[in-house]
């Protein structure tokens, strides 16, 4: 069994104008212990605060790059998970 790791950008917008909610982007590239992308690589983002956890986040499947992308999100804390078969199955929190 192979180990799945993540390896995270997040991007949050300049200052918005007062009436627009800020939101973020993140990134998320799958790759295995050897650094080789996991295409098809379920990825799934969980809010753990009151604010985060109304984003109701479908899982995302990695590119041909192992990138998945999620849009959209509010400034906060949130849990990761990334499983492809045959690999353990990566939880990162806080992030």
């Amino acid at each position: 069994t192979g180990l799945v790791c993540l390896a995270l950008t997040v991007i949050l917008p300049g200052r918005a104008a007062a009436q627009a909610a800020a939101t973020g982007r993140l990134h998320v590239t799958v790759v295995d212990q050897t650094g080789a992308t996991l295409p098809g690589a379920t990825v799934t983002v969980v809010g753990q605060e009151t604010a985060t956890r109304g984003n109701a986040l479908a899982p995302v499947s990695a590119t041909e790059a192992g990138l998945a992308t999620f849009e959209g999100l509010a400034p906060g804390r949130y849990t990761l998970q990334a499983e492809f078969t045959g690999f353990e199955t990566v939880t990162v929190r806080d992030y």
